[in-house]
């Protein structure tokens, strides 16, 4: 596998809780992540980045940023998205056997997640792998 560089907007915000960086680009419709932190930000875009290639089953080449105009507060940052660190596929056979466990959840979300077809055991899997990085 390979290490794709794709470049993406940072933007830098405040709000009620603090500052807020938040990323997006055109060549990514529909996607935009945020995080408190730089750091913060750069983990999820590398997710959302990966989670989108892995769905589509091939990488996009990397778009060029030389026409994006950028406000103030904006920065463009190359974010790399390495698919073999990332791919579940990469953990060890005998840790990938799935169990069922018991959680307890307020019905409200239980209902709002019917609602949007969320899958609760992703969303549980998915916290316990950022957990546990």
């Amino acid at each position: 596998m390979q290490v794709w560089i794709y470049p993406m907007i940072f933007t830098t915000q405040s709000d009620e809780d603090g500052q807020l960086e938040t990323v997006s680009s055109p060549d990514w419709p529909g996607l935009v992540t945020a995080g408190r932190t730089r750091t913060a930000a750069l983990a999820q875009t590398i997710d959302a980045l990966a989670t989108r290639i892995d769905a589509a089953g091939e990488a996009p080449a990397p778009g060029d940023p030389s026409h994006w105009a950028l406000a103030a507060n904006q920065q463009l940052v190359n974010v790399p998205v390495d698919m073999q660190a990332w791919h579940p596929a990469t953990v060890p056979p005998d840790q990938t056997a799935q169990t069922t466990v018991q959680v307890t959840v307020p019905a409200y979300l239980t209902a709002q997640a019917a609602a949007f077809h969320i899958d609760l055991s992703m969303i549980m899997t998915h916290a316990l792998q950022r957990f546990f990085d």
